[in-house]
């Protein structure tokens, strides 16, 4: 199943959507408003297909359906922090991770409670995570890191990699140099 939510270049929501024939077509399951129409910057789903994640454009909050979109609540991203990106843990749809422009949060019980997952290379107000994934087993884990600093010479960002479930990170051998958020 394919998840797709957004605006027209022409104005309006189109809510949020489902594919099951890759893309090819799409069915609207429900519009998401709050109070107005929100559409999804970042969605994630784990290996429950009826429980999915989403944060609106500012990431001022995270959207939860755990019936395959239907409806929908609002939970509180974790620290007031503004939300970049969201990923699922692959072997427990309950464990959701958050990437902000303050660090990389990780919560255990869809998004009721966050931890902050201090690591000299994803913590606080010098690191944004822009991008993060958790592969099947649950336990690796690769993340994209931007310093907020980015004016620095040589404040570049930086691929990183943990095994244990993002709870250690380490930088990995491949770098993109000049890459920036």
């Amino acid at each position: 199943i394919m998840y797709s939510s957004g605006h027209p270049q022409t104005g309006g929501n189109l809510g949020f959507r489902t594919s099951n024939d890759y893309g090819v077509t799409w069915q609207k399951v429900s519009d998401v408003t709050a109070p107005t129409p929100i559409d999804f910057h970042t969605m994630t789903v784990g290996n429950n297909p009826k429980i999915i994640y989403a944060a609106s454009g500012m990431g001022d909050n995270i959207f939860i359906s755990t019936d395959g979109g239907n409806n929908w609540t609002i939970t509180n991203p974790p620290d007031g922090q503004q939300v970049v990106t969201l990923a699922t843990n692959q072997s427990n749809s309950d464990i959701l991770y958050s990437g902000t422009t303050n660090g990389l949060f990780s919560s255990q019980d869809q998004g009721k409670n966050w931890q902050k997952i201090d690591d000299e290379l994803v913590i606080g107000n010098n690191t944004m995570i822009t991008g993060i994934e958790i592969s099947s087993d649950g336990k690796t884990a690769y993340a994209f890191a931007v310093p907020n600093q980015a004016e620095e010479a040589g404040n570049n960002g930086y691929i990183i990699k943990s095994t244990d479930g993002a709870k250690n990170w380490t930088k990995t051998e491949g770098q993109i140099p000049g890459a920036q958020f």
